[in-house]
């Protein structure tokens, strides 16, 4: 029997009925009916969908913890990724630091102020830390695709306002 006839027998079981004619009528309309031991059967059969549906509710249960962990070691990986991110923008900021101190003192020493030194600083401290990225995230997906290099030069190239 279908699932569906055994939930069909169980509506129509006659245990159900207390009339002589209903009983009749409503057995004729079961999937049992001309069965012998009509009512053993449905019970197995019953039994066994219970069970089967049980097992399919578990397994269920197994991927949807299954799917929690994962979420829960992406978020671990993505807060990896952020931090390591902070770390490499404070060693960029710091770059740029030492090559503003560089260029003042260039400057305050008697050398000609060009303001494109630091903006060239800044552009190598940027095109630096791009390439560090590329190296980091080679490996990493990010919400199911691979971080594409190329958004990473898209996005130097705006912020250094030239073509990498």
């Amino acid at each position: 029997m279908t699932d569906n006839e055994i939930i069909k027998a169980l509506e129509c079981c006659p245990k159900r009925w207390d009339v002589e004619e209903l009983e009749r009528v409503v057995c004729q309309k079961c999937p049992y009916y001309n069965v012998s031991c009509c009512e053993l059967h449905l019970m197995t059969d019953a039994l066994s969908l219970i069970n089967r549906q049980q097992a399919e509710n578990d397994g269920l249960q197994q991927l949807v913890n299954l799917s929690i962990d994962t979420q829960n070691e992406m978020n671990a990986t993505i807060i990896e990724q952020k931090a390591e991110i902070e770390r490499l923008q404070a060693e960029i900021d710091k770059q740029y630091e030492i090559a503003e101190a560089n260029v003042r003192a260039e400057i305050a020493s008697g050398g000609t102020s060009c303001h494109w030194c630091e903006d060239t600083a800044r552009a190598e401290a940027i095109k630096e830390f791009a390439e560090r990225l590329k190296k980091i995230y080679d490996n990493y997906t990010i919400f199911g695709r691979g971080v594409a290099k190329g958004e990473i030069d898209c996005l130097v190239k705006e912020m250094v306002g030239e073509d990498k």
